[in-house]
């Protein structure tokens, strides 16, 4: 039975409002073993290190509607898998990451690129619910995971969450046969190598603050309003805002005198 390309899948999965309008995040490295991906995210491009050597500066090529451009990315963060690189001038799309690792009934995503270098999405599953660990499963009779693992090592991982398109991992093009199943590299470990130690998986979130000189929480600008959790009705705020703070009884202190 023909089965539709994944290029076609991802267009009209988006044409239905069922996936978000693809925006590509895959970089291309020339190597000596051939093509490798990379992903531009949020926090920097990652790169397999395996890639790196001792160099501190790369050229990759990046795609901007039908034409490829060329550019230069220097090393910020050398992991033992993964490596963390800013390009030096070209502003690139930037995969956001994920709050959590994906879930184990989760469809998941792995950008790739068609023969004719157009962007879709090649839908995937964890092996077992992820079980046996960071391992991914294709059901395509057409493709094998040796092969998806071969050709999309760097490439990103993703989930759809929020109307978003999420990144949750990297392949790192290890292929495991007693499972038929490529591995990834899952977001919790990607914090590792980030910069400032950043984590994407709990986004910082500034503590709850009050206004103590009046005793009625306050709204600030990118904090969350009210310290306590309950809310407060704006009549109480107002009400609040215009009543000054009780006076003070003050006792003397008969030893201090």
């Amino acid at each position: 039975m023909h089965r539709p390309s994944a290029l076609l899948l991802t267009l009209l999965l988006a044409a239905c409002g069922s996936l978000p309008v693809p925006q590509e995040t895959l970089v291309e490295f020339q190597t000596e073993a051939g093509l490798r991906y990379g992903t531009s995210t949020e926090g920097g491009l990652l790169v397999l290190s395996e890639l790196l050597d001792e160099k501190e500066q790369v050229p990759f090529r990046y795609r901007v509607g039908n034409g490829f451009f060329d550019d230069v990315a220097t090393v910020v963060t050398r992991g033992d898998h993964l490596s963390v690189l800013s390009p030096v001038s070209s502003q690139l799309n930037q995969a956001r990451f994920a709050r959590s690792p994906v879930l184990p009934d989760e469809p998941v995503l792995l950008e790739s690129r068609s023969e004719e270098g157009e962007p879709e999405f090649i839908p995937l599953r964890l092996y077992r619910g992820g079980a046996f660990g960071d391992l991914l499963i294709d059901e395509e009779e057409d493709r094998t995971a040796a092969e998806l693992a071969a050709a999309h090592s760097g490439a990103g991982v993703f989930v759809e969450r929020d109307g978003f398109l999420q990144l949750v991992g990297i392949v790192n093009g290890v292929y495991v046969p007693a499972h038929n199943s490529l591995a990834f590299i899952s977001a919790d470990a990607l914090s590792d190598v980030l910069p400032n130690a950043a984590t994407f998986l709990e986004r910082i979130a500034l503590p709850m603050r009050a206004d103590f000189e009046y005793g009625v929480p306050r709204e600030f600008q990118g904090e969350r309003p009210h310290a306590s959790g309950v809310q407060v009705s704006n009549q109480a705020d107002s009400e609040a805002d215009s009543t000054p703070p009780p006076a003070l009884d003050f006792v003397p202190d008969p030893e201090r005198e």
